[in-house]
């Protein structure tokens, strides 16, 4: 009878079985409450992407930005039910590095706001588990982050060197003022913008430096300026040069064609003056080559129509109160041509609106780098954009250089402006070519 007793081994199961419906409800418990800490991690997901691009689309208004973050934080994670999602200590301003894709925090100046939303101990708010206390998990703390950056102004006025000490620079009472786009200097230089005398940038969306920048004298800088940033380089890079062919004229001296100039008629087209004193050009199959030069001296007033206009070889000479006038062209600038504008000379001229060189006024060729001036001393329209990716554009007008609104903008390895000079653009760039409107709209880095 005891060795039947020992053998007996009837309700052993129990124990075992009730081990293992313990364990499945336990891992069903850990499960539900791993799965519903999951879920609110994607929720706080979505406020800390929501908080981060709201705060950016402000910057650099940093108490805004703040505010913003808190608003669309409590939005997206009602605090009732959460608490405080997003601290104050939990937004953090600082700057993105593109290439390495780094955010360093309270690095200035600052390209980037990281937000971090939180459910925690420290926080007041973190998650209670309904099963899983049975395993020592009494709460969850949960965190989700993002990095968002600010939108930025298109540039209307671009240095493009990437290396040359003052690759930009404001002498004596030269004065810019950029109310809706940007100013940018690539170079990576301790002093690439240089200021002088009382020199001013009055106004900008920003100034993107790729080195430092000197103010020296009582010039000042404005704007907000980001140094040591990643600015915009060539934005007509990918615009052709215009092939051209012959000689439409050599030598070409537009000499005393005054204002009472009567030669000619309005509408024929035939290169002589008309009844309202302008001498007019036309471009014929929408091309005129001047070879060795083009001056239009001693008060000559002339009209271009249309077109193209390539100057190849010798300077472009405006001077001696003369003026130009033309709609829908562009010069080109080859072989060793460049602009020698006088400071009593006055210019009229407006790019074209369409085709391949839709928005481009002055273009010079990509395999020189010469210094053209523009010294024009009477206030100057110049709707179109000047490029010269190799030269240096120089001005010591008197008066205001830009006036008007539509895909106006300089883009040249180096810039340098003296005296008086003004540059006022108040830039749409809507329909221009070569990117140069493109904005970097409010975006999430991460």
């Amino acid at each position: 009878m005891l060795r039947r007793f020992l053998s007996d081994q009837s309700g052993t199961a129990l124990p075992l079985v009730a081990g293992i419906i313990f364990t499945t409800i336990g891992l069903a418990g850990l499960a539900i409450d791993f799965t519903y800490a999951y879920r609110t991690k994607s929720y706080l997901h979505s406020a800390a992407e929501a908080a981060a691009l709201s705060a950016a689309s402000v910057m650099p208004n940093l108490t805004q930005a703040r505010a913003n973050a808190n608003l669309y934080a409590e939005r997206n994670m009602d605090p009732a039910k959460f608490g405080d999602v997003v601290p104050d200590d939990n937004i953090v301003f600082g700057q993105w590095d593109k290439d390495t894709k780094i955010f360093t925090a309270n690095q200035t100046p600052y390209n980037a706001v990281e937000v971090t939303a939180e459910l925690s101990g420290d926080n007041s708010n973190a998650v209670p588990s309904f099963f899983s206390g049975a395993f020592g998990f009494e709460y969850f703390e949960i965190s989700a982050s993002a990095i968002a950056s600010p939108p930025s102004e298109p540039p209307c006025i671009i240095a493009t060197s990437p290396d040359a000490p003052r690759a930009m620079q404001l002498l004596g009472n030269a004065d810019v003022d950029l109310a809706d786009c940007a100013l940018h200097v690539r170079s990576t230089d301790t002093e690439a913008l240089y200021l002088d005398g009382d020199s001013q940038i009055t106004d900008a969306g920003h100034v993107c430096i790729g080195g430092g920048f000197t103010t020296a004298g009582t010039s000042d800088i404005y704007p907000e300026t980001r140094t040591y940033s990643d600015c915009r380089d060539d934005p007509f890079s990918g615009v052709s040069e215009p092939p051209h062919s012959g000689c439409d004229e050599t030598s070409a001296n537009y000499n005393n064609l005054t204002q009472n100039w009567t030669g000619g008629g309005d509408d024929d087209d035939d290169g002589g003056g008309d009844s309202d004193g302008y001498y007019d050009v036309t471009a014929g199959a929408g091309e005129y080559v001047y070879c060795n030069g083009l001056s239009i001296t001693n008060g000559s007033s002339v009209r271009f129509a249309p077109g193209v206009y390539v100057i190849d070889g010798g300077p472009f000479v405006l001077n001696g109160g003369s003026r130009i006038v033309g709609t829908g062209v562009t010069f080109f600038l080859d072989n060793g041509a460049y602009l020698d504008f006088d400071a009593n000379s006055s210019v009229d001229v407006t790019a074209p609106e369409s085709g391949p060189y839709e928005g481009i006024l002055f273009m010079e060729a990509r395999n020189q780098g010469l210094t053209h001036t523009i010294n024009s001393g009477i206030s100057s329209v110049l709707d179109g954009s000047l490029y010269f990716p190799n030269g240096r554009f120089e001005s010591n007008a008197a008066a205001n250089l830009f006036a008007s609104d539509n895909c106006t903008s300089l883009v040249a390895d180096t810039v340098s402006l003296s005296t008086s000079t003004e540059i006022d653009m108040i830039a749409d760039f809507s329909s221009c070519q070569g990117g140069l409107g493109e904005s970097d709209a409010v975006a999430l880095l991460k």
